[in-house]
Parts: C-alpha cells; sequence; structure tokens
C-alpha cells in the first residue's frame, strides 16, 4: 500500500517538474528584435525659442554601421541620422520624437549626452532626474556642454569616425577634457563643495568647407547652474585637479638658448593638503610631475645636469602660472569649488567642517592657497645629443 502510494507521489512530482521546465523553455514573451528599434548613440538636450526643451537624438543606421564592405565605407553619412523635437518636458519631447519613428526608440546603446549653453545656465537637476528616473538612458554615458545648439553637434559627420558620437568618446577617452559620466556628475553635484565641471565641446572648421568637434575647455557648475567656462592655459589648470594626467605636452623657451623644447607629461600626482589654523582655512597644492623630451630645437645639452636642472625650474614655473590663474578665476571670479578643496577639509577636519558645511560658498573663496610643483625630466629623448650648429 505504501509503495504504491509512493509510487503515485513519484509521478506527480516529476510531471510538476516537466511543467516547470517547459515554462521555462517558452522564450521570452515582451523581446524585441533590434530591427525593430531605433538604437540612440547620442542625445543633445537644449531650450528652444519658444521655451520648450528641445531633444535631439542621434540614431545608428544599422545597415551602415556593420560590416566592413565597400557600400558600407563610402559615406559616412549613411552611418547615422539625426531626428529632433520639443516639449515642455524631456519625456513629452522624447514622445513626440517617437511619433515621428517607425522603430521604438531604444537608450541602450547611449553614449553622450550634450547640454546647450541656454539650458545649462538655467539649471540641469531637473535634466538630470529624468535620466536617471527614467531605466533606459546609460548612466555611463558622457556628459558635455556645447557652445552652440547640440543638435549641430549631433550632424557633424567626421573624416575618421562613423559619427561625431565616437569622436566625443574618443576624445574623452585621449584625455582631451574632463571625463564625466551620468553618473559623475550626479556625484559631483551632491558632493561637498556642490559643483562640477564639464567638457566645454564646440563645432569647428576644417579643411576642405569640412566640419569637426573640438574639447576645447571646460565648464564650470556651481550648484546645477553653469556660472561661467574656461579655455586653453587657463583649461589645462582645471583639469591638473581633476584627475592624474597620463599625456600632454609642454613647451618652454630655455634661458639663454634659441629654439624651444617640447616634453611630455607621462606621469603626475595631486595632493591636496588642507590645514586650519588660528581660524584661517588654508590648503598646499602639490605636484608631482615626470616628463620626456620629445622635440629640442636648441643646442642643450640634455644629460647635462644643471642644464636639466634648469630645465626642470622652468617647467615647475610654467604649471605654477597656469594653476594660479586658474585658482584665481575659480575661486574669486565664479567661487565654484570644482578643484576638490571640500572633500579634503572634511576628511582631514571632519569636526570643523560639520559646523563650516553651510557657509562653505563664503568661505571658499578666502582660502589661502599654496601651489608647489616639482618637475623631472626622467627621458632626455633617444638623441642625447644637440643638434649640429
Amino acid at each position: 500500500m505504501n509503495h504504491a502510494y509512493l509510487q503515485k507521489a513519484a509521478k506527480v512530482f516529476i510531471m510538476i517538474c516537466l511543467f516547470l521546465n517547459i515554462l521555462l523553455l517558452a522564450g521570452c514573451w515582451d523581446r524585441v528584435e533590434i530591427n525593430d528599434l531605433a538604437l540612440v548613440l547620442a542625445a543633445g538636450i537644449d531650450r528652444a525659442k519658444d521655451g520648450r526643451i528641445e531633444l535631439s537624438v542621434q540614431l545608428a543606421m544599422p545597415k551602415a554601421l556593420g560590416g566592413g564592405g565597400k557600400e558600407n565605407n563610402r559615406s559616412s553619412s549613411k552611418s547615422t541620422i539625426v531626428v529632433e523635437a520639443t516639449g515642455i518636458t524631456i519625456f513629452d519631447a522624447m514622445s513626440r520624437l517617437q511619433a515621428k519613428l517607425s522603430r521604438r526608440i531604444s537608450w541602450g546603446h547611449n553614449q553622450a549626452i550634450v547640454f546647450g549653453k541656454r539650458i545649462a545656465e538655467e539649471g540641469i537637476r531637473n535634466h538630470i532626474d529624468f535620466i536617471t528616473r527614467h531605466p533606459s538612458p546609460r548612466m555611463n554615458a558622457y556628459v558635455f556642454v556645447s557652445k552652440g545648439k547640440p543638435v549641430d553637434i549631433l550632424k557633424v559627420i567626421p573624416n575618421l569616425e562613423q559619427s561625431s558620437t565616437d569622436i566625443m568618446v574618443e576624445l574623452t577617452k585621449f584625455e582631451a577634457g574632463i571625463s564625466a559620466t551620468v553618473m559623475d556628475l550626479i556625484q559631483m553635484l551632491d558632493s561637498d563643495a556642490g559643483a562640477a565641471a564639464l567638457s566645454w565641446i564646440d563645432v569647428e572648421q576644417e579643411a576642405e568647407n569640412k566640419l569637426g568637434i573640438k574639447l576645447n575647455g571646460t565648464a564650470v557648475f556651481k550648484g546645477d547652474k553653469m556660472v561661467g567656462q574656461f579655455y586653453d592655459k587657463i583649461f589645462r589648470g582645471v583639469i591638473w585637479f581633476k584627475r592624474e594626467l597620463q599625456s600632454i605636452a609642454v613647451t618652454i623657451q630655455p634661458k639663454n638658448a634659441d629654439g624651444l623644447i617640447s616634453f611630455n607629461l607621462y606621469r603626475s600626482r595631486t595632493a591636496l593638503l588642507p590645514k586650519i589654523q588660528d581660524g584661517r582655512w588654508k590648503i598646499a597644492v602639490k605636484n608631482f610631475m615626470e616628463f620626456e623630451a620629445v622635440e629640442n630645437e636648441t643646442t642643450l645639452d640634455l644629460m647635462d645636469i644643471d642644464t636639466t636642472t634648469e630645465l626642470e625650474k622652468q617647467l615647475e614655473q610654467k604649471i605654477d602660472r597656469q594653476i594660479l590663474t586658474t585658482l584665481t578665476k575659480v575661486q574669486k571670479e565664479m567661487g565654484a569649488d570644482i578643484l576638490d578643496f571640500a572633500e579634503a577639509f572634511h576628511s582631514k577636519f571632519p569636526k570643523e567642517w560639520a559646523k563650516a558645511k553651510a557657509h562653505w560658498h563664503e568661505i571658499f573663496p578666502n582660502v589661502n592657497i599654496e601651489v608647489v610643483s616639482k618637475a623631472y625630466i626622467r627621458r632626455p629623448g633617444l638623441s642625447t645629443a644637440p643638434p649640429t650648429e
């Protein structure tokens, strides 16, 4: 009796297992084929003239991006298309954008978000909120601010890359500008300093009436509003603080010698050393830099110790000037702590920071700053002898 009961129970158990296996093999009921998707590579967000939100997206053309045939490589203009729409919110604009397309918009491949200057000056927190709240846009997409309209950036057809998105991403990887993703931006805005720095991007005219893209500065945010931007030398001073530089060119005119010498900075470290003394807030910015000589137009022998020592001093002075110029602009004119001073004080003096946090915007412009740079020419180059006269 018990044996028959066990056999019956075993059969029921096996049938249940088989039924569950069938359910697991049923496939994805909500799967969407790639041919039914419009893949977003980059998005632009700006304020239209009528006050509405202007959303533009760069969409991939799968036939052009896939494969390496001659037809695919014939024209990069077929690699992407740009579509734009306006709405009272980003989601409203996205809905209107979807109405123009026969495929469902997919944000899974989005690599870049470009804010226009106008909307950046108004404030971007609400728009970042949509990006983080909506399940589709990627948090590791790079963020930029454009001088002109973002849609113009997206419409650039490059010579070497398949899309303007590729240019933006590659320039960021080569450290031509501030590397900041959506997640990085959120962390900067929510940090003790409440300030942020993003790459300043623009369309530039190239030869043969071609258009290109250039990262030529830094957009500075105080809170979520852009309060200014840096260019060229001042911009270089900013990136000393934002991360360890992997490669940057520095050219100097040596004293008592004709010609120029170009160096490549291949390794650097920046340390922030805060101090509070007699109620005064101070911080020392110490830079350690290692250079290699890549071009020598002078007759100076870079293997001579006295020569390299003098050149190292000139490198230090040049870097110090760039940093001090940047500090004056950021601290005195903008009052935006994009240099991580707040985090340095918070970490070293937590009790004092707890009392001063609410007034940091008043303290920061008056922080006493000392810059100390130390440069070393580690690699004089493959050719150690100076050029003949």
